[in-house]
């Protein structure tokens, strides 16, 4: 149905943190010519991170990654895109599974140009689609259509751009891309087929390789 995934062109990749010590946690030490010397999370510019962000700790735990997909399910129009309960039902575990590396994606596009690093802009979704490989020559108006269908608020918010994708409508965008690109069966799971396919053949391995975790 769609295209193979494209490698992404060259951009500079996001590093995950390497911390080398004894116990491979929050000190890494360094040896320098005058003895050992340590660096500390504890003690370093990101000490305040514990204090000030939803995790409570250096990095994004599990739990709020769980808590930031709640918010961004309930914010989509998922009822309206799957009238039947059961369907969302077993759709919504998939999605949630592959929440951790949508969000990456997420702010990596979005942080990809000079503008609002907190927002998806068409011209930064079709990038992605493209990366991905999520084009068709006979649903290409239909899969650039759903940046717009997405986007639409049916409660109008002054704080949602009326010209950009925000993370819970980019998360909507990728159920709506899988349905248009991968039609289901007329069947309970029919849905979350869809969407394991459109991750398993587009966006999962395109991410993969654009953060070097092939």
């Amino acid at each position: 149905a769609g295209a193979k995934a494209r490698r992404p062109a060259a951009r500079p990749r996001r590093v995950r943190p390497q911390v080398e010590s004894e116990d491979g946690d929050l000190f890494a030490i360094r040896r320098t010519e005058k003895g050992v010397k340590g660096w500390s999370l504890l003690t370093s510019v990101f000490a305040p991170r514990v204090a000030e962000c939803d995790a409570r700790a250096f990095y994004d735990t599990p739990a709020l990654l769980a808590r930031a997909f709640e918010a961004d399910w309930a914010s989509t129009k998922m009822p309206r895109i799957l009238k039947d309960e059961v369907q969302r039902g077993l759709l919504k575990p998939k999605l949630k599974r592959a929440y951790p590396i949508l969000r990456e994606v997420f702010r990596y596009y979005s942080c990809s140009s000079t503008t609002d690093p907190f927002s998806l802009s068409f011209n930064q979704f079709s990038e992605w689609r493209r990366d991905c490989g999520i084009v068709s020559r006979d649903r290409e108006a239909d899969l650039d259509n759903v940046f717009i269908a997405a986007n639409y608020e049916v409660v109008s918010d002054s704080t949602n751009p009326d010209h950009a994708l925000m993370r819970f409508e980019f998360i909507e965008c990728v159920v709506r891309l899988a349905l248009s690109l991968y039609p289901p069966p007329e069947t309970p799971d029919g849905p979350s087929l869809s969407l394991e396919a459109l991750l398993s053949h587009h966006i999962i391995p395109t991410a993969m390789a654009l953060f070097g975790l092939e």
